[in-house]
């Protein structure tokens, strides 16, 4: 790397004052070439040379490539308490809920861009987007919806084709994440495995080709095409299919 206070001298040295050429040379040997046309045009001025044909080169310019994106997702990560879901033990399935604390360090892990969270279509299938490019954002509302999400895809003919796939129905979203710490607790007569600590791992969009979400208040909507900001409209239908569950569960006849 040139540094910028050797170039200056060097420039000044070209008119004469003090440093020879040999020092001047040794201090360019690893400019840009666009310095050392500007040395080249000022060394023949100086001489007297006809400089018409030795116009210095200018500085390459950066061009800025626009990413394009195939479309939007956003939705409901994790939102109530679940359908009866598969724990590490064998065989061993109950409902959970996460609380309000363990869904705030989700939402710190997935926008620290430390490990990046991945979103899949399926909990085994590809990969969609990441956070390690910011493009998958969380957020969090803890009165009702939980953790939250937006994911721009980029344009890939894998994307494109599962954004086609989902079109304008909702899809289920699910976790995948470590369990840490919880316990087990009562309520409305059955026991719910109450998770009260976690490191989020990934999000998966689950067609419906495979089935049903355990969390039954969590789901995501898609919009296809090239877009600079995720539509409002995906997180307020995902809150709309919501809603319905989320009063149910919290005891609420209408």
């Amino acid at each position: 790397m040139v540094d910028a206070a050797d170039i200056e001298r060097s420039y000044v040295g070209v008119s004469g004052f003090g440093f020879s050429q040999e020092a001047i040379d040794a201090k360019l040997r690893h400019a840009p070439q666009w310095v050392l046309d500007n040395v080249r045009v000022a060394r023949a001025a100086a001489s007297g040379e006809d400089i018409a044909s030795k116009a210095p080169s200018r500085p390459p310019v950066a061009v800025a490539t626009s990413q394009r994106w195939a479309g939007w997702v956003a939705g409901i990560a994790c939102c109530g308490v679940s359908n009866p879901a598969p724990l590490l033990k064998r065989d061993e399935r109950r409902p959970e809920q996460f609380t309000d604390e363990c869904l705030r360090k989700l939402f710190r892990q997935g926008n620290a861009g430390s490990t990046a969270t991945e979103l899949r279509w399926g909990h085994e299938g590809p990969v969609l987007a990441t956070s390690e490019n910011r493009d998958v954002l969380f957020t969090i509302e803890p009165h009702y919806f939980g953790l939250e999400f937006s994911a721009r895809l980029a344009d890939t003919a894998q994307n494109r084709r599962i954004l086609a796939e989902i079109g304008d129905e909702l899809v289920g979203v699910s976790l995948g994440f470590q369990f840490k710490d919880g316990y087990l607790a009562d309520r409305d007569g059955q026991t719910v495995r109450v998770v009260t600590d976690a490191n989020l791992h990934h999000v998966a969009l689950i067609g419906r080709r495979e089935g049903n979400a355990c969390y039954p208040a969590a789901w995501a909507a898609a919009a296809s095409g090239h877009r600079a900001y995720c539509p409002t409209r995906l997180s307020k239908a995902a809150r709309l299919k919501a809603w319905p569950v989320i009063k149910q569960q919290a005891g609420c006849r209408s």
